[in-house]
C-alpha cells in the first residue's frame, strides 16, 4: 500500500462505539467515556506497568523458538533469568524496546498536536544511540545522521526491514495518550510508524495504537484483578480491525489466528504450530515472491522478527488467554520468536483494560516500580512518575 493511499485509509475510517453506536460523519466522534481523569490515569498507569512487566518477562526467550523454550523451561510462568535482590525485586535492566515510545512522549511534549514524523525522526537522531538499534530503526538513524530523511513508503528502497517489528512493538503510546480516541490514536501511531516503517510494518502499530485506545472504553465491573471478560476483549479486537487495510497480508495473519483459536480454543499449541507454519509458508513465499535477493536473504534470515509471524503470536495469546493477563503473557512467551516486544504489546494491552491495581502482583511487585532505558539524559527511574508525565501529556492533546 503506498504511504498516501494508506493515510487516506486512515482519513476514512468509521469507528463504531463498543455498543454500536455509529462514529459522527468523516470517521470523527465525541468522546464519551465511562473514566473520569482518575480511572484515566490508572488505566495509562496499568498499561505502562503491563509495558514493562511484558517486555521484561519476555527478553529472557528473546528469539528462541517455542520447542527451545519447552524444553528448557517447559513453560514461562514466572520471570527467568534474572538475579533478585533480597527483596525478591530485579535490579533494573534496560529493555531497548520502551525507548523509542520515550522517545515520542518528548516529541510530544515539545510539539503537542503539531508532532509531525520529521519532528520524531530529528528527536532519534538526538537522543537515541546507533549501538542500540536493530533493522528497520537502525537503518533510519543511520540515514538521518547523512541528513536522509525518507518517510513511509519512501523509505522502502534500500531498507529490507521496513515492515519488520519495530513500528509494532512501540504502538502503546499513542493509545495512551488518545483514550477513547481510535481515529487520533492512530493518526499518532502513522507519524510515528513512517519514521522507520511502512506497509505491514506500519499496521502493526496502528493496530496495537487501536486496541490500547479503545481499551479505555472498557468499564469497571468488566474487570477484576488480573483478568477482564473475554467477551469485551474481543470486542475491543473487533473495533480496532478497521485499521488494518483490507487484503493485506496482516488482515490474513489476524483472521488466521482468530479461526485457529475459534475451531481450536483449547489448543494453543496446536495452533502456533499451524499459525507458523502458514506464516513461515504461504506468507513468507508472498513476501519473497518478486523481492531482490538481497531482500530475500534478509527475510528468510531473520524472519522470526518480521511484523507478520509476531502479529499472528499476540492475537494468538490474546485469544488463547481468555483475558487473564497471567495465562496471555505465559503463552505469549513460550511462543518465542520476539518475545519480549510481543509480551511487551500484550501486557501493555491487557494492563490498561485493567489498571494499575488489577495487574498482577507477582509481575509487578519484582519490577519495585523501577524504569530504566536507553535514551540519552533520561532521568526518570519510576514507572507511576513515567505513567503520570504520559497522562500529563495526554490532558494536553485532550484540552
Amino acid at each position: 500500500m503506498k504511504a498516501i493511499k494508506q493515510r487516506k485509509f486512515i482519513k476514512r475510517i468509521d469507528t463504531p462505539t463498543l455498543d454500536g453506536r455509529g462514529a459522527r460523519p468523516g470517521g470523527r466522534r465525541r468522546i464519551a467515556l465511562r473514566l473520569d481523569e482518575k480511572g484515566i490515569q490508572d488505566r495509562i498507569h496499568g498499561g505502562f506497568i503491563g509495558r514493562v512487566v511484558g517486555s521484561t518477562m519476555g527478553a529472557a526467550v528473546e528469539n528462541w523458538t517455542y520447542e527451545n523454550i519447552k524444553k528448557k523451561h517447559g513453560t514461562i510462568n514466572k520471570y527467568v533469568g534474572f538475579k533478585f535482590d533480597d527483596d525478591g525485586h530485579i535490579p533494573g535492566i534496560p529493555n531497548d524496546d520502551e525507548m523509542f515510545e520515550m522517545v515520542l512522549l518528548v516529541a510530544l511534549e515539545e510539539k503537542g498536536r503539531e508532532v509531525a514524523t520529521a519532528d520524531v525522526a530529528r528527536k532519534w537522531l538526538e537522543l537515541i544511540h546507533p549501538n542500540f538499534t536493530f533493522t528497520a530503526e537502525k537503518v533510519a538513524l543511520e540515514r538521518f545522521k547523512r541528513g536522509e530523511f525518507r518517510f513511509g513508503e519512501a523509505l522502502v528502497e534500500g531498507n529490507p526491514y521496513h515492515d519488520y517489528i519495530g513500528a509494532q512493538m512501540r504502538g502503546e503510546l499513542p493509545g495512551w495518550v488518545h483514550p477513547g480516541n481510535m481515529d487520533a490514536a492512530v493518526a499518532l501511531a502513522l507519524v510515528d510508524a513512517e519514521v522507520s516503517h511502512a506497509r505491514d510494518g506500519v499496521t502493526g502499530e496502528l493496530f496495537v495504537s487501536a486496541m490500547v485506545a479503545n481499551a479505555f472504553e472498557l468499564p469497571a465491573d468488566v474487570t477484576k484483578p488480573g483478568a477482564v471478560q473475554f467477551t469485551w476483549l474481543r470486542k475491543i479486537i473487533e473495533k480496532s480491525k478497521p485499521v488494518i487495510p483490507a487484503g493485506s497480508w496482516y488482515g490474513k495473519v489476524i483472521a488466521k489466528a482468530e479461526t485457529l483459536h475459534d475451531a481450536d480454543p483449547a489448543g494453543w499449541e496446536r495452533n502456533l504450530l499451524a499459525l507458523r507454519d502458514y506464516a513461515s509458508g504461504e506468507v513468507l513465499d508472498a513476501l519473497c515472491a518478486g523481492a531482490d535477493k538481497a531482500r530475500q536473504d534478509v527475510l528468510r534470515k531473520s524472519y522470526h522478527v518480521h511484523v507478520l509471524p509476531n502479529a499472528g503470536i499476540i492475537m494468538l495469546a490474546l485469544l488463547h488467554g481468555q483475558g487473564d493477563f497471567s495465562r496471555s503473557l505465559e503463552i505469549c512467551a513460550d511462543c518465542g520468536m520476539d518475545a519480549d516486544c510481543n509480551c511487551g504489546n500484550v501486557g501493555g494491552i491487557l494492563g490498561t483494560m485493567l489498571g494499575a491495581e488489577n495487574v498482577p502482583d507477582e509481575w509487578a511487585r519484582p519490577l519495585n516500580n523501577n524504569f530504566m532505558t536507553l535514551v540519552k539524559d533520561w532521568e526518570e527511574e519510576h514507572l507511576d512518575t513515567i505513567a503520570t508525565r504520559i497522562y500529563e501529556a495526554s490532558k494536553r492533546l485532550r484540552g
